[in-house]
């Protein structure tokens, strides 16, 4: 099963992902404990998209259930069951998952700011403008330079009323990285309000 399943692993990181998750099955057909791979093949389902979202929801969602407390079970399970959520239009569902995902302890600060941009994310689809400015907030906390937070917060702060804010936001973005087109346009935009 262990060669299945570093077999798996070699196929998801070059991005082969119907060979991932062949060996995937592989390993968990010799050894049906073995959570890694189902983690692994739930990754594989991820990027995979379509019709093996739901395929990968289930085999991450058995994974947390069989080794919640595992934190190299639970990180990238949690991560990836998010995303798969996101993709489907559960973004309440999501939500959850980035906020068990954000709150597990032994988690590194740098590791925290994929989830919370995610969850930022998932906040702003659905309206929730302040808790997408916290979460944002946060990151910049963590990374100041991060231009999808400045660029996420900025246009959150407009949407709230708060002009100037938002402003603040992207010519401080633009300042990091004065050639990118989406900051350029939303700034130019901003300014003529």
């Amino acid at each position: 099963a262990q060669v299945e399943l570093l077999t798996g692993l070699f196929h998801l990181a070059r991005g082969e992902y119907d060979k991932a998750i062949q060996a995937c099955s592989l390993c968990l057909a010799a050894d049906p404990d073995q959570v890694h791979a189902l983690v692994n093949r739930g990754i594989a389902g991820r990027c995979l998209g379509g019709t093996g979202m739901r395929e990968a929801e289930e085999d991450l969602t058995a994974a947390l259930e069989r080794a919640p407390a595992d934190r190299s079970v639970a990180a990238p399970a949690l991560l990836n069951r998010a995303l798969v959520r996101m993709s489907l239009g559960k973004t309440l569902s999501a939500i959850a998952d980035f906020t068990r995902l954000v709150d597990l302890p032994e988690l590194e600060p740098h590791e925290r700011v994929p989830a919370l941009l995610f969850r930022a994310l998932c906040h702003m689809e659905r309206g929730n403008f302040e808790a997408a400015i916290t979460d944002n907030t946060e990151v910049l906390h963590l990374d100041p330079k991060n231009l999808q937070a400045l660029l996420n917060r900025g246009v959150c702060f407009v949407q709230r009323y708060q002009f100037d804010k938002g402003l603040a936001d992207l010519s401080t973005a633009a300042a990091f990285e004065p050639n990118d087109p989406r900051l350029l346009c939303k700034l130019y935009v901003f300014r003529a309000l």
